[in-house]
């Protein structure tokens, strides 16, 4: 399947999905344990991680049915294979409840890193459809 194709029907399950789903999340804050925790998943997925730069605040949902199923979006910037930082990009992290055998607060699961494995839209719109829409 293409880039461009997936792309497509990404953006299609996202436009359906933000008017059904967005509706079960609600915005809520991350303790600064699970803000250091995104920040460290995040940058494991960059070619650089020590080079991970976080321009603004993360934005994040609960769902309102399970509420250990938290949506956390944001914008991260790295070094390239270059060397150089090459922009900012918006990320997509869903953290779920902890493995009983660690000491992580969650289990984090790094989705999507627009201009990575999707298109930042993708990316967007996938953040709007569970209730995340500033970022």
């Amino acid at each position: 399947m293409s880039r461009y194709t997936a792309f497509v029907i990404m953006t299609l399950l996202s436009a359906c999905a933000t008017d059904v789903y967005a509706d079960n999340f609600t915005t809520t804050e991350l303790n600064p344990q699970l803000t250091d925790f995104v920040k460290a998943a995040v940058a494991k997925r960059l070619k650089d991680p020590e080079s991970a730069k976080f321009p603004e605040a993360f934005s994040a949902s609960k769902n309102t049915a399970d509420p250990t199923d938290i949506t956390v979006c944001g914008k991260v910037n790295g070094r390239n294979s270059f060397g150089a930082y090459a922009g900012s990009t918006p990320f997509y992290v869903k953290l779920t409840k902890p493995w009983p055998m660690t000491k992580d607060p969650a289990y984090a699961l790094v989705t999507m890193i627009g201009g990575e494995e999707f298109d930042p839209e993708v990316v967007i719109e996938m953040c709007k459809g569970e209730g995340v829409s500033h970022f």
